[in-house]
């Protein structure tokens, strides 16, 4: 296994339980038993390869490995970070849910493009 192969399925199984699993809570009427358990296995694995194919596709030809890591950590940093401090100044809810999501993938995404750029010595920040 490579290490794109092996980056795509760690990301889409962490998206898989981000995902699929919360949804199976609000779809099961009574989160107990074994129904439960089936939904919330089948919800991560739905979402788990929905994930993997849509990042298979997204992968570029100059893409090294660790570049999508780099890339979710910045943008998923930048907007974590962003929702806490709306929550912290009183903006909460849809509001600070989508601002946090628009901002932190534009700032995220910028900020990630300038990192992987300086890891391969061909971008901006390389002396």
């Amino acid at each position: 296994m490579d290490a794109h192969r092996l980056e795509r399925l760690v990301w889409s199984a962490a998206f898989g339980y981000w995902l699929g699993v919360p949804l199976a809570l609000r779809l099961t009427p009574d989160a107990s038993g074994p129904v439960y358990l089936a939904l919330a296995a089948l919800g991560f694995l739905v979402t788990s390869l929905l994930v993997a194919r849509a990042l298979a596709f997204a992968e570029s030809e100059t893409d090294r490995p660790g570049d999508s890591t780099v890339w979710f950590a910045a943008v998923g940093g930048t907007v974590l970070g962003l929702h806490a401090v709306l929550n912290f100044v009183g903006v909460g809810g849809t509001v600070a849910t989508f601002v946090s999501i628009a901002v932190g993938y534009w700032v995220g995404g910028r900020v990630a493009t300038r990192l992987v750029a300086s890891r391969r010595d061909d971008g901006p920040l390389s002396s």
